[in-house]
């Protein structure tokens, strides 16, 4: 049995390095490593049946719900947030009129600060008081006003408890959209990656190659364990055999949330690797004989079940993982930062004009007294 690094390349003087090198110069009868068929292996040994399917394409966990930039407005559509905005505003303007034949009956207050923090109340749920109006036609639009809202309520929350529960459609399925996303790309440090990219006339292979992975500032060609640490960290793609990365992964603990994340993004068609030896080997027939006991036999269906890690069931999982995380929340975070920070302003400019009159009045004396 010999060890050598790599499969092989061929040199200048016209030899191979690697596996393809100990083959040719039977140094070695047979490989038992696979490897690719390849055209230009071709003229200088012979393929056994094939061993091994390889998959090598880009893994990554796939962000939730990409798609709802802003998940308090994105239960509604434009259109229906108009139309609420019309309502609320023209039942604003109603109940003022109201409020006006109402202070006929009681002495309430007119001002239109009081209209809207009672439509206000109304839309949300918490008032007013029923002793402060007298009229039934008041009493009639803040009935429908509630009950309106009523029902806009439970569309609204039923869409957000929804969408939460059920799978969010995934965006980035091609090679096309993960090269827009603002994902990082990297691939692993291994000779057959390399030509996946250099070796094509797909200009968006190229682009992400050059544009992407070997972004300046940037070193994205990682050993595959370095890979699924970053995998597992999220925003990363990566690309490797998909068999190794996911033993990878488990080795490293992910769990099953983080595993039903993962989106492969195939633009290349998987690999056929077989033994290769000498030409002329005696031993052809022989290993193309054990290759069809193993496969009639089972073993190698056996062996390949084994090294492909099986999926988890994910929805199982995502009834009971269901979350707001910060990105989502922020808008209402800001919302209120906003809010309190205008409420401050105002504050001062009203001190300022409370604070000014005086201000003139106490220049005015020092003035007629100078």
């Amino acid at each position: 049995m010999r060890f050598t690094d790599k499969w092989g390349d061929l040199l200048e003087n016209g030899s191979w390095s690697g596996v393809m090198g100990q083959v040719t110069s039977r140094a070695a009868d047979f490989a038992v490593c696979p490897v690719r068929l390849l055209p230009d292996r071709q003229p200088y040994v012979q393929y056994s049946a094939v061993l091994h399917i390889q998959d090598i394409h880009f893994l990554f966990r796939h962000p939730r719900r990409s798609h709802i930039r802003n998940i308090f407005f994105e239960p509604l559509s434009t259109q229906v947030w108009w139309c609420v905005l019309v309502l609320v505003s023209a039942s604003t303007l109603l109940l003022l009129i109201h409020v006006r034949q109402e202070r006929r009956l009681s002495h309430l207050d007119n001002r239109l600060s009081f209209v809207w923090f009672t439509m206000l109340e109304t839309y949300l749920q918490q008032g007013p008081a029923t002793e402060i109006f007298r009229l039934f036609s008041t009493r009639l639009l803040i009935s429908f006003s509630c009950a309106f809202s009523f029902v806009l309520m439970q569309f609204y929350g039923a869409f957000i408890v929804g969408s939460l529960l059920s799978e969010s459609s995934r965006s980035i399925v091609s090679l096309k959209a993960l090269y827009d996303s603002n994902m990082a790309l990297g691939m692993e440090n291994i000779s057959y990656n390399f030509p996946i990219f250099t070796d094509t006339r797909n200009q968006l292979v190229r682009d992400v190659y050059e544009k992407k992975i070997c972004k300046s500032g940037e070193h994205n060609v990682l050993t595959l364990q370095q890979g699924a640490e970053r995998i597992i960290q999220g925003r990363f793609a990566f690309h490797s055999a998909i068999d190794r990365m996911y033993r990878q992964l488990l080795d490293l603990k992910m769990d099953e949330g983080e595993f039903c994340d993962l989106q492969k993004i195939i633009f290349n068609p998987p690999y056929d690797a077989a033994s290769v030896m000498p030409k002329g080997s005696p031993w052809r027939e022989h290993l193309a004989h054990a290759l069809l006991v193993l496969r009639t036999s089972g073993l190698m269906q056996y062996n390949e079940k084994k090294w492909m890690v099986p999926r988890p069931d994910c929805s199982l999982f995502r009834a009971q993982a269901a979350e707001v995380d910060l990105e989502h929340f922020a808008p209402a975070l800001l919302a209120l930062a906003l809010a309190m920070m205008a409420s401050a302003l105002v504050f001062l400019l009203e001190l300022f004009l409370h604070w000014l009159p005086d201000f003139r009045r106490r220049l005015g004396v020092v003035s007629m007294s100078t």
